[in-house]
């Protein structure tokens, strides 16, 4: 996985800094920055994100939830679509987790939001891979570097963090644990397919967002069931629409299979939720609500 996901950053303190603090029935939302690497490029060096706090809890410290926003292709949305602010309120799962207890923090993705480039995602994918780095790592990086932020809160509990997210949203939920075993529950909807093969992507050459592709991946046989295996025995709820035209369900459902066969191999069965629902690429109300349950039963 070093190897595929390219050259990493340097740490760089983090400076955090509140930029803005509002408050909203049951819950305060508050816009910060922190400095991710230093590469030059104001967009790849800071990260806005929303803090949405609750009034009441769930417990002192609290679990913790990033929500990873989805694609679209809505790069104005970025942070905000999960927080309510614009976009499908359909997509709004931090106000929904602020409002059962929640911290919930919401990153702009480089590309997205605040961090948006002016010749966009595919020259800054191609830009990366010219560097020896992938826009995969560049969001794990990211995401990484917020929650060193959140641990050194004493609101949030830093041993129940959680990652959640739709579409690129969950593709990223997914590759963020395999990286940092500091996230516990992984909730991802319609982020994940075969690489390669019968019913995969490359099969039925459906393009992916750029964050999908990784140098040398092919080359060395890596497996989608395998790289997620990588989580171990953490909790994971993963959901994807029978009739997702860019994720061949079938191929979908060779990776779900093979977890469950895992985690039950090990002990760990009632640690996985794989769900294939009827529908497109989407996140149905029921299966978001079952999501929510399985975030409050495991974090």
């Amino acid at each position: 996985m070093n190897y595929v996901w390219g050259d990493k950053p340097e740490l760089v303190p983090l400076n955090p800094q509140i930029i803005e603090v509002t408050h909203l029935q049951g819950y305060t939302r508050v816009k910060m920055q922190i400095n991710v690497e230093n590469s030059g490029i104001s967009q790849w060096d800071l990260m806005p994100f929303y803090l949405l706090i609750p009034d009441t809890p769930r417990a002192n410290p609290c679990p913790t939830v990033i929500v990873h926003h989805q694609h679209n292709g809505r790069f104005e949305f970025g942070k905000m679509e999960p927080c309510g602010i614009a976009g499908d309120p359909r997509q709004a799962i931090a106000v929904d987790l602020v409002q059962r207890g929640y911290v919930v923090a919401c990153p702009d993705a480089l590309c997205f939001g605040e961090r948006q480039i002016p010749f966009g995602e595919k020259y800054t994918g191609m830009l990366m891979f010219m560097l020896n780095r992938t826009l995969n790592f560049k969001y794990i990086w990211d995401i990484s570097r917020l929650i060193d932020y959140l641990v050194t809160r004493p609101d949030v509990n830093a041993s129940r963090i959680g990652i959640m997210g739709h579409s690129l949203g969950g593709q990223m939920a997914v590759w963020c644990a395999v990286y940092d075993s500091r996230i516990k529950v992984v909730l991802s909807n319609c982020g994940i397919g075969k690489i390669e093969g019968n019913n995969s992507v490359i099969e039925e050459g459906t393009f992916q967002n750029y964050a999908f592709y990784l140098p040398g991946i092919m080359k060395l046989n890596l497996k989608m069931q395998e790289i997620i295996g990588l989580i171990g025995n953490r909790s994971i709820f993963l959901s994807a629409g029978t009739e997702d035209m860019g994720l061949p369900i079938n191929g979908v459902a060779e990776i779900h299979n093979w977890l469950q066969e895992k985690y039950t191999y090990y002990g760990h069965s009632g640690n996985i939720v794989t769900l294939r629902f009827v529908g497109r690429h989407s996140l149905p109300t029921d299966v978001k609500l079952r999501m929510y349950s399985f975030l409050d039963q495991e974090l």
